[in-house]
């Protein structure tokens, strides 16, 4: 109460900054002089309101000059509070709009990096458009960090802002911007049903609109939503229309997620060779896009680690190891440069996949267990039933087959897969099998490897579906019975010929042979090693 009322003030702007904070910002804030703050700030300090911190003003808030004054903050929380408290609601309106515009005056060209602050101050100052639009530049920072909750309590806030926004072709587009970028946080966490509400609000929005350009982002995101769900002939169509409209529109970006997209539904549909080839075209027509390391809108991983992914499974679906394992090493490499959680999540998939294939699962059970730990510290629900599906298909080749079943059953029981892309089940299907096969508990096996083979026919997966056959080709030569073992081994060797995966198709016609001569035959365990 001793204070000048400038003096009391400047603890207002101090009050609403709620941070650190220095006399050039106060000053900027609040349109006062910077020594006439700083003497403000230093009668606060001797009054035992504030204490110097003794560090440098943040980078984020040096001017162009780079010039900034020692910085200081409140001695206790609960001084804050009590300033704060009694401001009049006019007055905390008003404070919380020179804090934005003084905030965004001072960051120039790098508000973006302080989007979550600028978003608060914007709404709390009921500057709708802008609280909107740093909402979903926000989110965007969220989902880079895989900090999806966080983004999706900035969704709540933005569309609330956008909501208040008057004009209505700017209240459409901040809408439209807020539920694209939804896509991003919603995806890893599972909320399927929440992304196409989302969607079809923003289809809606395109349409009325009449802006092409998002329309094609739109079906861009539409196509991916039915490749989760399983709809890869739905998703291909969509993504093939859209690309379309991103030529149209001159959109580099729409053009290189339509790409992907269509790598990703032709990996869908087994066509393996296709994503091969696309894969490739991706990386030379998109390289300098790529390496810009940009997530997508609405998307949860960074593009040039998603192409990787799909392309080193294609390699080691096709019996190229080799070639398979040189990506994952170029995309670890990547994550050197720039980590992300999901997108890490993805190319430890492809490598436990690829060393599973070829047998090394005692190399694979260590790096399962760990990703397994990383997509639950970061909520990555959507890959964590493929995970256990693997870590439950290692586990059982190295004969801990309890262990392996006990966990596809938790999962199963608490149906985590419905959170996840409906292929999710597959791999927990198949990795139980396995596990079963490996305990020569063959009743059980053929009963996974059959649930796996109708759930990838099922969702149109028809490289899982080769997989599926061969495996309950193995276990029923295994069980002695012959017509039940060739009829699925010959449905196998033509899946896997359309898909171009020679391994299984090789596999198969030994097999074939080895049961169609049976003086071959010497013994069961001959016929499974083989």
């Amino acid at each position: 109460d001793r204070l000048p009322a400038a003096a009391k003030a400047t603890l207002e702007g101090m009050a609403i900054l709620d941070e650190v904070v220095t006399a050039d910002t106060l000053a900027a804030m609040l349109g006062s002089p910077v020594a006439e703050v700083d003497l403000h700030l230093r009668l606060c300090c001797a009054s035992g309101l504030l204490v110097p911190t003794g560090t440098a003003a943040d980078e984020d808030l040096r001017d162009e000059a780079g010039g900034a004054s020692a910085s200081v903050a409140f001695r206790h929380a609960l001084v804050q509070e009590v300033v704060a408290a009694a401001l009049t609601r006019p007055r905390r309106k008003m404070l919380h709009q020179a804090a934005f515009a003084a905030l965004v005056a001072r960051l120039g060209g790098r508000a973006s990096e302080r989007a979550s602050v600028l978003a608060y101050h914007a709404y709390q100052g009921g500057l709708w458009e802008e609280a909107a639009r740093f909402c979903a530049a926000a989110m965007v920072r969220s989902v880079a960090r895989s900090a999806n909750r966080d983004a999706l309590r900035l969704l709540d806030t933005g569309l609330d802002a956008a909501r208040r926004v008057e004009d209505e072709p700017t209240r459409l587009v901040c809408e439209l911007v807020l539920r694209s970028e939804a896509l991003g946080p919603l995806w890893p966490l599972g909320h399927f049903d929440a992304m196409f509400v989302h969607l079809e609000r923003a289809q809606a929005i395109t349409e009325q609109l009449g802006d092409a350009k998002r329309q094609a982002a739109v079906s861009l995101q539409m196509a991916g939503l039915f490749w989760t769900r399983g709809k890869a002939t739905l998703g291909l169509a969509a993504a093939q229309a859209a690309k379309a409209a991103a030529l149209w529109a001159g959109s580099r970006g729409a053009q290189m997620t339509a790409a992907q997209l269509e790598l990703m539904l032709h990996h869908g549909l087994g066509r393996y060779a296709d994503v091969v080839q696309q894969a490739r075209d991706v990386e030379r027509d998109f390289a300098a896009e790529l390496g810009g390391r940009r997530i997508m809108p609405g998307w949860a991983t960074l593009p040039s680690i998603n192409v990787k992914v799909f392309l080193a499974d294609a390699l080691a679906r096709m019996g190229d190891t080799a070639a398979a394992q040189a990506v994952c090493d170029q995309a670890y490499k990547e994550l050197q440069v720039q980590d992300h959680a999901f997108s890490r999540t993805l190319v430890d998939f492809a490598q436990t996949s690829l060393w599973l294939r070829q047998g090394l699962h005692a190399q694979a059970i260590p790096s399962l267990w760990e990703t397994l730990g990383h997509c639950r510290q970061h909520d990555i629900h959507t890959m964590t039933p493929c995970i256990v599906g693997l870590l439950a298909e290692a586990l059982g080749l190295a004969g801990e087959c309890d262990e392996a079943q006990a966990m596809v059953e938790q999962a199963l029981a608490d149906k985590s897969y419905l959170l996840a892309g409906l292929y999710s089940e597959f791999y927990l299907r198949f990795g139980w099998g396995v596990a079963c096969a490996r305990a020569q508990r063959h009743a059980q096996a053929l009963a996974q490897f059959g649930a796996a083979q109708a759930h990838a026919a099922r969702y149109e997966q028809w490289g899982h579906e080769a997989d599926a056959l061969l495996a309950m080709g193995e276990v029923a030569a295994r069980a002695g019975d012959t017509s039940a073992a060739l009829v699925h081994l010959k449905a196998a060797q033509t899946g896997a010929q359309a898909c171009g995966m020679r391994g299984v198709a090789q596999c198969a016609q030994v097999l074939i042979d080895r049961l169609g001569n049976p003086d071959e035959v010497a013994s069961v365990t001959e016929l499974a090693n083989d």
